[in-house]
C-alpha cells in the first residue's frame, strides 16, 4: 500500500513537472522570421562608418537563431561587401530584455568585410558587447528591436 501511494505521488509529480514545462516552453522566445532594411551611420570613434543592407533574422524557440546579413559598409575610406550567415543564441533575462551571443559566422564567397568592420554592425544589432537587446513582438506583424534608450530596428515578420 505504501509503495502504491509513493508510486502515485511520483507519477503525479512527474505529470505536474511535464505540464509546467509544456506550458512554459518557449515563453519569451520567438518562432519567427523577419526582415530589416538597415541604413546606419556612426562617426563617434573618429572613424566614419556607414552600413546599408538587409538583415533577415530567423528566431527559434530553442533559444537560437540565424541571421543573414547582406549589404555594404564603408569604414576607413574603404568599401566592403557583407554576405554572411551568423548563428546566434539569445537568452530572455527578463520580460522583453534579451542577451545575444554569436555562435558561428559563415562568410559567403564575395564577403570582403574584415572582422573589425563586422564587429561594428554586430554591436548595433546587439550580438556583441554584452549589451541588452529589447525585443517585442507586435500584433501588426513586426518585432521591434532596440536598446535601453530607443528602438533601433523594426523587423517585419515574413509570412
Amino acid at each position: 500500500m505504501k509503495r502504491t501511494i509513493a508510486l502515485l505521488l511520483i507519477l503525479m509529480a512527474l505529470a505536474a513537472s511535464f505540464a509546467w514545462l509544456s506550458l512554459n516552453h518557449g515563453r519569451g522566445y520567438y518562432q519567427s522570421s523577419c526582415e530589416v532594411n538597415l541604413n546606419y551611420s556612426d562617426s563617434t570613434e573618429g572613424d566614419p562608418y556607414h552600413f546599408y543592407g538587409n538583415l533577415v533574422f530567423d528566431f527559434e524557440t530553442n533559444r537560437t537563431g540565424q541571421l543573414y546579413l547582406s549589404g555594404s559598409a564603408r569604414s576607413a575610406d574603404q568599401d566592403y561587401i557583407f554576405s554572411r550567415y551568423v548563428n546566434f543564441s539569445y537568452l530572455n533575462e527578463n520580460n522583453n530584455r534579451y542577451r545575444m551571443a554569436i555562435n558561428k559566422v559563415n562568410k559567403i564567397g564575395h564577403d570582403s568585410a574584415p572582422d573589425e568592420v563586422a564587429q561594428k554592425i554586430y554591436r548595433v544589432i546587439g550580438l556583441v558587447g554584452g549589451v541588452y537587446v529589447y525585443m517585442e513582438r507586435h500584433r501588426d506583424g513586426y518585432i521591434l528591436l532596440g536598446n535601453m534608450v530607443s528602438p533601433v530596428m523594426t523587423c517585419v515578420i515574413l509570412s
